[in-house]
């Protein structure tokens, strides 16, 4: 599942979309911490996302790096 796709194909789209801006460029959090099942696995980071936070978005430590090629990288999120 993805958080926020595409804008036609979303339920709630302006709203998620806010959250994931708030993630990029406020380092905000929260919408990670959802209840199941839509507490995120995965974040991924990529040159839109990077954009966003004018490249001074930092992970999580805690966060894994489960996949990365070029300039995309897909991190893992502990669960609990």
């Amino acid at each position: 599942r993805v958080w926020y796709g595409h804008q036609f194909e979303t339920a709630h789209a302006d709203q998620r979309r806010a959250q994931l801006t708030a993630l990029y460029q406020d380092a905000d959090r929260s919408l990670l911490d959802q209840p199941p099942p839509l507490r995120a696995q995965y974040v991924w980071y990529g040159p839109r996302e990077a954009a966003l936070s004018e490249g001074h978005w930092q992970p999580d430590p805690d966060w894994r790096i489960a996949f990365q090629q070029g300039t995309v990288t897909l991190y893992a999120l502990p669960q609990e």
